[in-house]
Protein backbone atom coordinates (compact mmCIF):
# COMPACT_ATOMS: atom_id res chain seq x y z
CA UNK A 1 0.00 0.00 0.00
CA UNK A 2 2.83 2.40 0.88
CA UNK A 3 4.50 1.71 -2.47
CA UNK A 4 1.27 2.64 -4.27
CA UNK A 5 1.11 5.90 -2.32
CA UNK A 6 4.70 6.71 -3.32
CA UNK A 7 3.89 5.83 -6.94
CA UNK A 8 0.93 8.23 -6.77
CA UNK A 9 3.26 10.92 -5.41
CA UNK A 10 5.65 10.11 -8.27
CA UNK A 11 2.89 10.60 -10.83
CA UNK A 12 1.84 13.92 -9.29
CA UNK A 13 5.35 15.33 -9.15
CA UNK A 14 6.39 14.17 -12.63
CA UNK A 15 3.28 15.83 -14.01
CA UNK A 16 4.08 18.95 -11.95
CA UNK A 17 7.55 18.99 -13.51
CA UNK A 18 6.08 18.35 -16.98
CA UNK A 19 3.74 21.31 -16.61
CA UNK A 20 6.64 23.59 -15.67
CA UNK A 21 8.75 22.19 -18.50
CA UNK A 22 5.97 22.90 -20.97
CA UNK A 23 5.78 26.52 -19.80
CA UNK A 24 9.52 27.20 -19.76
CA UNK A 25 10.08 25.20 -22.96
CA UNK A 26 7.52 27.22 -24.88
CA UNK A 27 9.05 30.43 -23.53
CA UNK A 28 12.53 29.32 -24.61
CA UNK A 29 11.24 28.28 -28.03
CA UNK A 30 9.56 31.66 -28.46
CA UNK A 31 12.83 33.50 -27.96
CA UNK A 32 14.83 30.93 -29.99
CA UNK A 33 17.00 29.92 -27.05
CA UNK A 34 19.71 27.33 -27.63
CA UNK A 35 18.71 25.12 -24.69
CA UNK A 36 15.17 24.34 -25.90
CA UNK A 37 16.07 20.70 -26.83
CA UNK A 38 17.19 20.08 -23.23
CA UNK A 39 13.84 21.18 -21.88
CA UNK A 40 12.05 19.03 -24.46
CA UNK A 41 14.15 15.98 -23.55
CA UNK A 42 13.47 16.45 -19.85
CA UNK A 43 9.77 16.90 -20.64
CA UNK A 44 9.72 13.55 -22.47
CA UNK A 45 11.57 11.90 -19.58
CA UNK A 46 9.07 13.21 -17.04
CA UNK A 47 6.07 12.11 -19.14
CA UNK A 48 7.57 8.64 -19.68
CA UNK A 49 8.30 8.39 -15.95
CA UNK A 50 4.70 9.30 -15.15
CA UNK A 51 3.66 6.46 -17.46
CA UNK A 52 5.93 4.01 -15.63
CA UNK A 53 4.51 5.14 -12.28
CA UNK A 54 0.99 4.63 -13.64
CA UNK A 55 1.73 1.15 -14.99
CA UNK A 56 3.30 0.19 -11.65
CA UNK A 57 -0.15 0.44 -10.06
CA UNK A 58 -1.28 -2.57 -12.08
CA UNK A 59 1.82 -4.72 -12.61
CA UNK A 60 5.42 -5.07 -11.55
CA UNK A 61 8.03 -3.17 -13.54
CA UNK A 62 11.30 -4.82 -14.65
CA UNK A 63 14.28 -3.70 -12.59
CA UNK A 64 16.11 -2.26 -15.59
CA UNK A 65 13.16 0.07 -16.31
CA UNK A 66 13.00 1.11 -12.66
CA UNK A 67 16.72 1.93 -12.66
CA UNK A 68 16.46 3.82 -15.96
CA UNK A 69 13.61 5.93 -14.58
CA UNK A 70 15.50 6.65 -11.36
CA UNK A 71 18.74 7.57 -13.10
CA UNK A 72 17.06 9.69 -15.76
CA UNK A 73 15.01 11.61 -13.17
CA UNK A 74 18.07 12.29 -11.02
CA UNK A 75 20.08 13.34 -14.10
CA UNK A 76 17.27 15.64 -15.25
CA UNK A 77 17.07 17.21 -11.79
CA UNK A 78 20.84 17.71 -11.90
CA UNK A 79 20.59 19.44 -15.26
CA UNK A 80 17.90 21.73 -13.86
CA UNK A 81 20.34 22.89 -11.17
CA UNK A 82 22.29 24.67 -13.92
CA UNK A 83 19.16 26.44 -15.21
CA UNK A 84 18.44 30.08 -14.32
CA UNK A 85 16.75 30.58 -10.95
CA UNK A 86 13.25 31.24 -12.26
CA UNK A 87 10.41 30.07 -9.99
CA UNK A 88 9.25 27.68 -12.70
CA UNK A 89 12.71 26.08 -12.81
CA UNK A 90 12.53 25.56 -9.06
CA UNK A 91 9.13 23.92 -9.57
CA UNK A 92 10.64 21.63 -12.21
CA UNK A 93 13.63 20.77 -9.99
CA UNK A 94 11.39 19.99 -7.01
CA UNK A 95 9.07 17.86 -9.12
CA UNK A 96 11.91 15.85 -10.67
CA UNK A 97 13.70 15.39 -7.33
CA UNK A 98 10.65 14.13 -5.45
CA UNK A 99 9.69 11.87 -8.37
CA UNK A 100 13.23 10.45 -8.46
CA UNK A 101 13.02 9.62 -4.77
CA UNK A 102 9.56 8.11 -5.23
CA UNK A 103 10.90 5.90 -8.03
CA UNK A 104 12.62 3.74 -5.41
CA UNK A 105 9.14 2.52 -4.44
CA UNK A 106 8.30 1.17 -7.92
CA UNK A 107 7.48 -2.52 -7.41
CA UNK A 108 9.70 -5.04 -9.20
CA UNK A 109 9.35 -8.82 -9.56
CA UNK A 110 10.80 -10.80 -6.65
CA UNK A 111 14.15 -12.49 -7.12
CA UNK A 112 13.52 -16.10 -8.10
CA UNK A 113 15.22 -18.80 -6.12
CA UNK A 114 15.96 -22.08 -7.79
CA UNK A 115 15.12 -25.11 -5.75
CA UNK A 116 16.48 -28.59 -6.11
CA UNK A 117 13.19 -29.76 -7.59
CA UNK A 118 13.35 -27.05 -10.26
CA UNK A 119 16.82 -28.28 -11.18
CA UNK A 120 15.48 -31.83 -11.44
CA UNK A 121 12.67 -30.62 -13.67
CA UNK A 122 15.17 -28.69 -15.76
CA UNK A 123 17.19 -31.87 -16.22
CA UNK A 124 13.95 -33.76 -16.84
CA UNK A 125 14.38 -36.05 -13.84
CA UNK A 126 11.11 -36.82 -12.08
CA UNK A 127 10.65 -37.28 -8.32
CA UNK A 128 10.50 -41.06 -8.70
CA UNK A 129 13.69 -41.07 -10.74
CA UNK A 130 15.44 -38.85 -8.21
CA UNK A 131 15.54 -41.61 -5.57
CA UNK A 132 19.11 -42.59 -4.68
CA UNK A 133 18.71 -46.10 -6.08
CA UNK A 134 17.68 -44.81 -9.52
CA UNK A 135 20.83 -42.74 -10.17
CA UNK A 136 24.40 -44.03 -10.46
CA UNK A 137 26.42 -42.49 -7.58
CA UNK A 138 29.57 -42.45 -9.74
CA UNK A 139 28.47 -40.78 -12.99
CA UNK A 140 24.92 -39.56 -12.25
CA UNK A 141 23.26 -41.50 -15.08
CA UNK A 142 19.70 -42.73 -14.60
CA UNK A 143 19.52 -46.45 -13.94
CA UNK A 144 16.70 -48.78 -14.81
CA UNK A 145 15.76 -49.45 -11.21
CA UNK A 146 16.92 -50.80 -7.86
CA UNK A 147 17.51 -54.30 -9.27
CA UNK A 148 20.20 -53.21 -11.77
CA UNK A 149 23.65 -54.46 -10.68
CA UNK A 150 25.95 -52.40 -12.93
CA UNK A 151 25.74 -48.92 -14.45
CA UNK A 152 25.13 -49.00 -18.19
CA UNK A 153 27.19 -45.80 -18.64
CA UNK A 154 30.33 -46.23 -16.52
CA UNK A 155 30.16 -50.00 -15.88
CA UNK A 156 30.75 -49.76 -12.13
CA UNK A 157 28.90 -51.98 -9.70
CA UNK A 158 25.91 -50.23 -8.26
CA UNK A 159 25.35 -50.50 -4.50
CA UNK A 160 22.24 -52.25 -3.28
CA UNK A 161 19.31 -50.10 -2.20
CA UNK A 162 20.00 -50.85 1.50
CA UNK A 163 23.72 -50.07 1.18
CA UNK A 164 23.03 -46.76 -0.48
CA UNK A 165 20.48 -45.78 2.18
CA UNK A 166 23.08 -46.55 4.88
CA UNK A 167 25.66 -44.44 3.01
CA UNK A 168 23.24 -41.52 2.88
CA UNK A 169 22.51 -41.86 6.62
CA UNK A 170 26.25 -42.06 7.36
CA UNK A 171 26.87 -38.89 5.30
CA UNK A 172 24.09 -37.02 7.07
CA UNK A 173 25.39 -37.98 10.54
CA UNK A 174 28.95 -36.94 9.64
CA UNK A 175 27.79 -33.50 8.49
CA UNK A 176 25.86 -33.03 11.75
CA UNK A 177 29.00 -33.76 13.83
CA UNK A 178 31.06 -31.10 12.01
Amino acid sequence: MIKKIFCGVGIAFTLLAAEGLKRIGSLMAAINAADTPYYQAILYISIASAGVFLVSFFKEIPKIVKYLVTISLFASAGIMLAAPAFPVNQQIFAGLSVAALASFAIPTPPKSEKTVMENFKKNEVSDAEAQPHNICPFCGTKTEGPDQAFCANCGRKLPDHEEQAQDVNRDESSTVER
